[in-house]
């Protein structure tokens, strides 16, 4: 069984959550996890999103189900022991997820991982017994959060013949966090280099997706014709 931490790049001072996800989660009986950040650049404050298949009493921090132990987070879940069969759950579904301020400076990163807690161990067990834990490690990178979001320059390659579809539109862009969508009308492929165009005009939005209601709108794009030579 495989438990997946997500990456991700937060602004500084933003409180922000990760979802745990799994594969191979089949005829699970009983799942013991100990995670570990460094408290003094993310300190955990909360969990939320419980897998309902999994039947905890309270997705919180203070139960019976989640631990908080100086900087380990334990998680224990017990199958009901009548159903033979365990739980299986979809591959890459949530069981949880861990919600942090970043406590971290621009360019600072940290890593919340599986670890072992002596002298327990974590460990998963199915209906043959304990099995193999593959664990992957999230890593959090505090980005630039200034919405100075840019393009410096549109540059055109125009179509070479009446019908053809050899334009091409290259966007020189500067600022934000990096971690950018591109969004053109009409619809092409979400890059900030589309080509194969046919003539026409183009528009693009281009969205932050770590900064906060960041955003560059561009005016008309014109991808014309070469001019033909007889």
């Amino acid at each position: 069984m495989t438990i997946d931490i997500a990456e991700k790049n937060v602004c500084q001072g933003d409180t922000f959550c990760v979802p745990v996800t799994t594969t191979n989660f089949n005829n699970i009986v009983g799942v013991q996890l100990y995670f570990k950040a460094n408290p003094v650049k993310l300190d955990l404050v909360s969990v939320k999103n419980c897998n309902p298949e999994l039947n905890l009493p309270n997705c919180s921090l203070g139960n019976l189900t989640f631990n908080e132990s100086s900087d380990i987070l334990g998680f224990l879940f017990e199958a009901n022991p009548l159903d033979p069969d365990g739980v299986s759950l979809d591959t890459g579904a949530v069981l949880f997820e861990l919600c942090y301020p970043n406590l971290m400076l621009e360019g600072q990163k940290d890593t919340i991982r599986v670890v072992d807690k002596d002298p327990l161990m974590s460990e998963v067990n199915d209906t043959s017994g304990v099995i193999g834990l593959i664990r992957r490690t999230g890593r959090i990178t505090t980005t630039p959060c200034n919405c100075d979001l840019n393009v410096t320059a549109s540059i055109v390659t125009k179509v070479n013949c009446p019908g053809g579809s050899d334009g091409a539109i290259n966007l020189l862009v500067t600022g934000g966090s990096g971690d950018l969508t591109f969004t053109w009308s009409p619809t092409l492929p979400n890059t900030k280099n589309p080509k194969d165009l046919p003539v026409g005009t183009y528009k693009v939005t281009i969205t932050d997706n770590i900064i906060a209601n960041c955003q560059w709108i561009s005016a008309d794009i014109l991808v014309g014709l070469k001019a033909l030579k007889w």
